[in-house]
C-alpha cells in the first residue's frame, strides 16, 4: 500500500455535504457541490479498471491449475474464483473510494458496501470477467467498471483486457472508444449492418437448468446469423459488438457487473441495447437475472435529413458542448480546463476569426467544421490556394448520422465555387483509421512529403489533400 493510499484509508469520515465546521465548534452552511460530470466519472472508471487489470497482468504465462492461482470454486466446478479476482477488486475499490468516498460499490467478490452518507452514485465492479479463461490462459478476460447515477442512468464505464492489450470506454452522451496499446483511441460506431457472414456472441450459465432455457432461446436466434462465438466474458462480448468485431450479443441470466460497462459502451457506439431499467433494481442488483442483448435490433434511422449551413450565435453553446465532450471522451485531453480545450470551446471567438459550418438535423446542431486559408489564425498547413478544414466534430450521440460526410461535402462544395482554391487539405492522426477511411472514400489521398509535426511536440500528423482544379502554374501550355 502506498503512503497516499494509507492516508486515504485512515482519513476521518467525511462530514455531511453542504456543512462546514467553524473554529468555534458551530457549523456553517457551505456552498453545495456541483454533481460530477460524466467525463469526470469516466476518468475514475478508467483509472479503476486499469488498476484492476494491472493486477491481472501479473498472472504467469500459460495454463495453470486453480490451486496455483490461489483459487476455489463458487456455484459449480466450472465457476472458479482466484486470489487475482479478490486482489483486482481491492485495487478497483481503492481507486473509487479515494476519488469518490461517498459512493456505493457493488463488486462480484466483496459484495455491496454503502457509506454512512451515500451520494446516490453506485459503482458496479467485475474485477475479473472471464475467470475460467484466466485460469486456462485464454486471453479473453478483463476488468469491468461502471457507475450508475442517482437518476438510474449509467453514466460511465470502462473495460480493460490486459492480455489483449485493449481498453474500451464510454460516457453518457460522450461516445464510445477503443484503444489498442499505445495507439490513439478510435471512436466506435458498432458493426457494419451490411456485412455478410454475421456472428452472434452468447454465453451459457453454470446451472444446468438455466443452460437448457438459454439453449432454447439461442435456437430461436441462430437462424438470423451465420456463425456463433462463445468467448466466455460478457463484458468483452459487448465491447466487441461496440467496435464491430462481432455483430450481436444475447445472453440471459447474467449479473449487473457482467454487463454494466459493456452495455453502456455498446449503446454509446450506436448499437441498440436491451437491458433492464432502474425500476427492476433492488439494493444495487436486479430482482431477476435479466436478458441482455446488443445489436439484435437495427436502430431506426432518423427521418430528418442533415443540412449544412454557416454557424449562428445561438449555435455556439451546442458546438462547444459536443466538441468538448468528444475530445474528453476520446482521451485527447484529461481536463476541460486545458488551454487548448478552452480555446476550441470559445466558439464565439473562433467564429469571428474563421468560417465555421454546422450540420443540423431536425432542428438540432449535431456537427461542425472550421475552415481556414493560408495566413489565417486557424490555419496549420494551408498553402496559398488551399482550403484547410479543422475541428471536424460530430456529436457522439449522432454517430452514423451522415453529418461528418455532409460537412466534408460542404467544404468541397465551397472550394469548387472559389476560383482561387486549388486543393482542400487536412491533417489526421496515423491511428485515426475511421476518419482516414472516410477521407479516402471521398477522394482524399495522403501527401506524405507534407506530414506535419504539432509545434513544440513530437506528434506527427498525416496530411491528406483533394485536388479541386489545376494550380495556375499547372494550367499553362502543356507538352
Amino acid at each position: 500500500m502506498t503512503e497516499k493510499q494509507s492516508q486515504a484509508r485512515n482519513r476521518p469520515e467525511s462530514r455531511p455535504a453542504g456543512r462546514a465546521e467553524t473554529r468555534g465548534g458551530s457549523e456553517a452552511v457551505a456552498p453545495p457541490q456541483a454533481p460530477p460530470t460524466a467525463a469526470e466519472l469516466l476518468r475514475v472508471a478508467r483509472r479503476a479498471a486499469q488498476a484492476g487489470a494491472a493486477v491481472l497482468a501479473e498472472r504467469p504465462a500459460g495454463p495453470l491449475s486453480l490451486g496455483a492461482l490461489g483459487g476455489s470454486t463458487k456455484s459449480s466446478a466450472s465457476d472458479p474464483v482466484t486470489e487475482f479476482d479478490r486482489r483486482a477488486e481491492d485495487a478497483v475499490r481503492r481507486v473509487i473510494t479515494e476519488a469518490r468516498p461517498q459512493d456505493a460499490i457493488t463488486g462480484e467478490e466483496h459484495g455491496r458496501t454503502v457509506p454512512t452518507r451515500p451520494s446516490g452514485y453506485q459503482w458496479s465492479v467485475d474485477p475479473l470477467d472471464g475467470t475460467a479463461n484466466f485460469v486456462r490462459g485464454i486471453a479473453y478476460y478483463g476488468t469491468s467498471v461502471a457507475v450508475l447515477g442517482p437518476d438510474g442512468d449509467w453514466l460511465a464505464g470502462s473495460v480493460v483486457a490486459p492480455a489483449l492489450g485493449v481498453q474500451w470506454w464510454a460516457s453518457q452522451r460522450g461516445g464510445a472508444f477503443r484503444q489498442d496499446g499505445e495507439q490513439a483511441p478510435v471512436a466506435l460506431t458498432g458493426p457494419d449492418p451490411d456485412r455478410a457472414g454475421k456472428i452472434l456472441a452468447t454465453g451459457f450459465a453454470y446451472d444446468a437448468e438455466r443452460r437448457r432455457h438459454q439453449l432454447r432461446e439461442f435456437a430461436d436466434l441462430f437462424p438470423d446469423f451465420d456463425d456463433v462465438r462463445r468467448l466466455g466474458a460478457a463484458a468483452l462480448d459487448l465491447c466487441l459488438v461496440a467496435d464491430g468485431t462481432l455483430d450481436a450479443y444475447a445472453e440471459r441470466g447474467i449479473h449487473t457487473h457482467d454487463w454494466a460497462a459493456g452495455a453502456l459502451i455498446a449503446e454509446e457506439a450506436g448499437v441498440v441495447v436491451e437491458r433492464p431499467g432502474p425500476d427492476a433494481r433492488q439494493d444495487g442488483e436486479y430482482r431477476e437475472l435479466p436478458r441482455v442483448t446488443a445489436g439484435l435490433k437495427r436502430r431506426t434511422a432518423p427521418d430528418q435529413t442533415v443540412t449544412v449551413r454557416p454557424i449562428r450565435p445561438e449555435d455556439y453553446a451546442a458546438v462547444a458542448d459536443f466538441t468538448v465532450r468528444s475530445y474528453l471522451a476520446a482521451g485527447h485531453f484529461d481536463d476541460a480546463e486545458h488551454e487548448y480545450m478552452k480555446k476550441i470551446a470559445d466558439v464565439k471567438t473562433r467564429a469571428e476569426a474563421a468560417d465555421v459550418l454546422v450540420a443540423e438535423r431536425g432542428g438540432e446542431v449535431i456537427g461542425s467544421v472550421t475552415l481556414a486559408r493560408h495566413g489565417d489564425e486557424w490555419a496549420d498547413i494551408a498553402q496559398p490556394g488551399e482550403l484547410e478544414f479543422r475541428l471536424l466534430v460530430v456529436d457522439p450521440e449522432a454517430q452514423r448520422s451522415g453529418a461528418g460526410r455532409a460537412l466534408m461535402q460542404a467544404v468541397i462544395d465551397e472550394a469548387e465555387v472559389d476560383p482561387e482554391i486549388t486543393d482542400v487539405v487536412l491533417t489526421t492522426g496515423k491511428d485515426w483509421r475511421a476518419a482516414r477511411s472516410m477521407y479516402s472514400a471521398m477522394g482524399f489521398t495522403g501527401r506524405p512529403l507534407r506530414d506535419w509535426f504539432v509545434p513544440d511536440t513530437d506528434i506527427r500528423l498525416l496530411v491528406y489533400g483533394l485536388r479541386i482544379r489545376p494550380a495556375a502554374e499547372d494550367a499553362g501550355g502543356g507538352h
